[in-house]
């Protein structure tokens, strides 16, 4: 709650973006930001802004020239909304403007994307329930970012209101159960990828866990967070590897920087520290060989029309990593392991720690005779060293 804290200009929504009927142009929002960013010069506090009566300003409010805009009423529900409260509210911006107005936001005041409403409520949680109450789409590029800047407790903040997971889960298994004649392919899509970007940022078992002790949430519900988090595994070795390989490229010179941010996956969980440092290790094992000659492909072919253009195709489809096998298990006679190993066994912990079925994962258990505290690799003396991996 807000208690009695102070902000810039209470009451009177200065900072938050406009209610729009339809997506603005580039040219809009490049203003819009620019006017943000001049009033926020001018007066800091501006970025903690909450409102005691809060509805944030509407298309109407800026029609009726008469009306003083910032003499807001509303229902209790939207007492102490901060800007980002108000935005997740909103679908019409795009990512660039979504990105850049939060930053912007959060340079002056990190707590912004988590503090609490009057009735308790993250501006994540006001995201997830936009959907079930009003049935719209997900600030899709909102979640996402916010759930990159917060800790997973964030994302898993309860309240008295249950997870922004509930409401995201109960709002996509409403639209899969609509009628063929108002079933909305798109937004049951929007609402699939938020669903799937709360599981990655979050602790997913203890999300999972806290959905099945909710008095309301029935046997669909969990099926279909099941059926979503298999999803997101299945998918997750085959994204690993390419952003390995993608790190390597052009000129095979690993490029550690800006990897986390391109593994669509918190570094905060148990889980997730496992596949951020087993990445890390192999970038820092590639980095010392700086070398081409060690590479194998690892990826499919696409389809293709012709022989000739299939060819093609199949080259620029191709994802190499460095075949040498840079991981060491620990007192099996040295037994040498590659990324592509590590991670598997990685997502096949998790899945049997959630206690899901149904992993689609080539080679099966195979290659996941070792357990992953076991990892390490051999220094340049051949001695084994702890890669510390929980």
């Amino acid at each position: 709650m807000k208690g009695g804290r102070e902000g810039g200009r209470q009451g009177h929504c200065i900072i938050f973006v406009p209610g729009l009927p339809k997506t603005p142009t580039p040219e809009f929002e490049d203003a819009l930001l620019g006017v943000c960013g001049r009033l926020l010069k001018h007066d800091p506090t501006l970025a903690s802004e909450w409102v005691p009566e809060s509805r944030p300003p509407s298309e109407e409010d800026f029609l009726d020239f008469e009306a003083e805009p910032c003499d807001y009423t509303g229902p209790p529900s939207e007492v102490g909304n901060n800007a980002v409260h108000h935005l997740v509210g909103t679908n019409c911006f795009s990512r660039d403007f979504v990105v850049k107005y939060l930053d912007m936001l959060t340079a002056i005041d990190p707590s912004i994307l988590t503090d609490c409403n009057e009735a308790g409520v993250t501006p994540l949680q006001v995201a997830a329930w936009q959907g079930y109450e009003y049935s719209r789409s997900p600030n899709i590029h909102a979640i996402e970012h916010i759930c990159r800047q917060v800790e997973p407790a964030h994302v898993e903040h309860d309240g008295d209101h249950g997870i922004a997971l509930v409401w995201a889960v109960k709002t996509l298994t409403g639209r899969e159960a609509s009628q063929p004649s108002v079933r909305d392919e798109g937004l049951i899509n929007e609402w699939r990828q938020a669903v799937r970007t709360l599981l990655r940022w979050g602790t997913a078992a203890a999300q999972l866990q806290h959905l099945a002790g909710q008095y309301d949430i029935e046997p669909q519900h969990l099926e279909l967070v099941d059926r979503e988090y298999t999803a997101v595994l299945n998918e997750l070795l085959q994204e690993v590897m390419a952003v390995a390989s993608g790190a390597l490229q052009p000129n095979m010179e690993p490029a550690a920087q800006g990897i986390k941010e391109r593994i669509n996956l918190t570094d905060k969980t148990t889980f997730g520290k496992r596949i951020h440092m087993a990445m890390q290790h192999f970038l820092t094992s590639a980095a010392a060989t700086k070398t081409a000659s060690h590479c194998s492909e690892v990826m499919g072919e696409p389809p293709s029309h012709d022989e000739q253009e299939q060819e093609q195709e199949r080259k620029r489809a191709k994802v190499s990593v460095p075949s040498r096998q840079c991981f060491v298990v620990r007192g099996v006679n040295s037994r040498r392991l590659g990324l592509h190993e590590v991670v598997h066994r990685a997502i096949v912990d998790e899945a049997a720690a959630c206690g899901l079925k149904g992993l689609d994962q080539p080679g099966g258990d195979a290659l996941c005779q070792f357990a992953l505290p076991e990892l390490g690799y051999l220094d340049k003396h051949g001695r084994f060293q702890s890669l510390q991996i929980e």
